[in-house]
């Protein structure tokens, strides 16, 4: 792969520690969140429909107060505050300087919430579902939309951060964005990696979409549809899938000999990384179902277990479902009694595991220098309004 961003991208993301990259199925999974815990066929982890490319027009909504987010004022403290409720299903949350950005996927909604009073700053309504969420250099926002069953077009549109403009390059289909400049990222796709570049928002200029060379996946392998991505030591990896569909397995651009996962035993639920460390969370498949609840491992920049013996003799981390990091904090959402979400610091030692007192399932995340923000829903697939409520984040996790 080009090389030519490698002293950007260091900078960008050892400063990128309030931005959260959580999985874009997490908003699905708590839909039937105690259903699917008991039980899930691996079909349905695998089920995944085409995507027509087209190109249409975009329409903003921005208004100054909506009936389904309802404000809470933020009061600075220890204890947890909620900051808003949403009335509908949230797949991802991204903060950056004083905005917190909510994607409502399945309603195509992309809100900015003002995080020390909870005032709604703006909504924007995306022409196709949201697929992917992503917080660059300078605040910028990146957000994919792509249609599901509907109609509608494929892009990517990158706004300022209160998102009253935007730019946008038309036709890519992305479910995962890696910042790697102020209008610059990196989005997997089918052929390896695209370098695509957008204008400014608000100002004149031409999007533009090149293939990185040596940047496969391997031959017949595809990024898997609501899967994920991640910079590892400078590369991306990717979860991709062959021909058949059901053989989701990790690779890394440019070296597809290295892959991990993909059997009944290593089935991948979602990962994150930190440096030169992939972190996963799997779970294993028995006689044709599956539960998502499984082991926390590590690897390396080739894809080999290097998982420290303190998180494998963790119970709680031995029921993970997701994980996300910031900075070198990992945050993992387990199945455990008590534990829905835990934190541990990754640096040069693995600190003590914290239990951050949310209840209900995890459904998304994000995180500054000191607080956390957290969609859960309670109890696991209700579709009744879910608040986004601040934790302070404990100080071994800082």
């Amino acid at each position: 792969m080009s090389t030519g961003f490698d002293g950007e991208l260091k900078a960008v993301f050892e400063t990128a520690s309030e931005f959260v990259q959580p999985h874009p199925r997490l908003a699905d999974r708590a839909r039937a969140g105690a259903r699917r815990r008991r039980r899930w066929t691996l079909a349905a982890t695998a089920a995944a429909s085409a995507v027509a490319l087209a190109i249409a027009g975009t329409t903003y909504a921005a208004v100054a107060h909506h009936q389904d987010l309802a404000a809470s004022p933020q009061r600075r403290g220890s204890r947890p505050q909620i900051l808003a409720t949403v009335d509908y299903q949230v797949t991802q949350l991204a903060v950056s300087g004083r905005y917190l950005y909510v994607l409502a996927a399945q309603n195509s909604l992309l809100t900015a919430v003002d995080r020390s009073s909870g005032r709604l700053v703006r909504r924007v309504t995306l022409p196709s579902e949201a697929s992917a969420l992503a917080v660059g250099p300078g605040g910028l926002v990146w957000v994919a939309f792509a249609p599901d069953q509907n109609s509608g077009p494929t892009g990517i549109w990158l706004l300022t951060p209160d998102l009253r403009q935007h730019s946008a390059v038309p036709g890519i289909q992305a479910t995962t964005i890696l910042p790697v400049g102020r209008t610059s990222a990196w989005v997997p796709d089918q052929n390896g990696v695209l370098l695509v570049h957008v204008p400014v928002p608000g100002q004149a200029g031409r999007a533009s979409q090149q293939l990185e060379p040596r940047s496969s996946f391997g031959s017949n392998q595809s990024v898997t549809p609501g899967g994920w991505s991640a910079l590892l030591g400078g590369r991306v990896a990717a979860l991709v899938t062959g021909r058949n569909g059901n053989d989701g397995h990790l690779a890394i651009a440019g070296s597809p000999s290295l892959r991990f996962g993909g059997t009944p035993r290593t089935q991948i639920s979602a990962m994150t990384s930190t440096g030169d460390s992939l972190w996963v969370t799997t779970y294993a498949q028995r006689n044709g179902e599956t539960s998502l609840q499984g082991p926390l491992v590590r690897l390396n920049t080739r894809l080999a277990l290097t998982t420290p013996a303190s998180v494998q003799s963790n119970s709680i981390l031995a029921r993970s479902e997701s994980v996300w990091s910031a900075g070198n904090t990992i945050w993992v959402a387990s199945g455990a009694r008590g534990h829905s979400l835990v934190c541990f610091s990754a640096s040069e030692k693995i600190g003590p595991v914290s239990t951050i007192p949310v209840s209900g399932e995890v459904v998304a995340l994000a995180t500054t220098a000191g607080t956390i923000y957290v969609n859960a829903e309670q109890p696991p697939g209700s579709y009744a309004p879910s608040p986004i409520t601040s934790y302070p984040i404990p100080a071994a996790c800082s």
